[in-house]
């Protein structure tokens, strides 16, 4: 879903740190997508809410609106929706060709999880 990828990607933002983090909160279409924040989130069972560390409900399908939550954190230069639109199209006119041309001799690999998940099921 072009929506989702744009949303995501443009919500994008850096630390201090220079980690990188998202304040988008994904949850459609079979979608769910919890923000990447400093701090960690955590799901209220007794309100079947997702809650940031500071206890400020998050929104499905909005950014973060907890100002203690994106202190600090800033937006590239290069992560403007044009600029993840025109990401998405060389994608498709040039990457996704070679994913096709080479996934009927398994040289592709679906990555569905971190490091620790994927990394001993890479093909040799």
């Amino acid at each position: 879903d072009e929506g989702v990828m744009l949303h995501k990607m443009a919500a994008r933002r850096l630390g201090r740190d220079e980690r990188v983090y998202n304040v988008a909160y994904i949850r459609r279409g079979g979608w769910d997508m919890p923000p990447l924040l400093p701090e960690p989130t955590v799901w209220d069972a007794d309100t079947s809410t997702l809650r940031c560390a500071h206890g400020v409900a998050l929104a499905p399908n909005e950014h973060v609106g907890c100002a203690r939550c994106t202190a600090g954190l800033r937006t590239r230069e290069d992560d403007t929706v044009d600029v993840c639109r025109h990401r998405l199209a060389t994608y498709a006119t040039e990457t996704r060709p070679l994913v096709q041309q080479y996934a009927p001799i398994r040289l592709d690999f679906e990555i569905d999880g971190g490091v620790e998940q994927c990394l001993p099921r890479l093909p040799a």
